[in-house]
């Protein structure tokens, strides 16, 4: 009887570390965190740029890092704006606005960073310039 709540104690406190672990990262940590979204095993654009929008970076994030039923999409929101600033400054990923909506998409330059793992190194030089 207690396992289970016992369980479900333990669950939310190691999302909650996970949590604290995303929102102190720097910002150029963060926005390495995110670009695998916009690779093969990130969720699928739609669309005229075939971008994905801020819910679907947000609740890629989520179930990356937190258990099935925890959610913190609020909580990131901020921060994971911060990132995306981030990809775009150095030229990772291109925002697009659009009548009624925001897509994000992997730049040229954004696909190689990220199959070459040079995504850090590549924020890092942006933030050095």
């Amino acid at each position: 009887m207690f396992g289970r709540n016992d369980e479900k104690v333990a669950r939310q406190q190691t999302a909650r570390a996970e949590l604290e672990r995303l929102t102190a990262m720097p910002v150029a940590d963060l926005a390495a965190e995110l670009m695998p979204a916009f690779g093969a095993d990130g969720p699928r654009g739609r669309g005229p740029s075939e971008g994905i929008n801020i819910m679907q970076l947000l609740s890629w994030l989520n179930r990356r890092s937190f258990p099935h039923g925890i959610s913190f999409i609020r909580e990131l929101d901020a921060p994971v704006r911060e990132g995306l600033q981030a990809l775009d400054r150095a030229g990772l990923v291109l925002i697009t606005h659009h009548r009624q909506a925001t897509t994000m998409a992997a730049t040229r330059l954004g696909h190689a960073a990220l199959s070459e793992g040079l995504v850090l190194a590549r924020l890092v030089d942006h933030a050095n310039a």
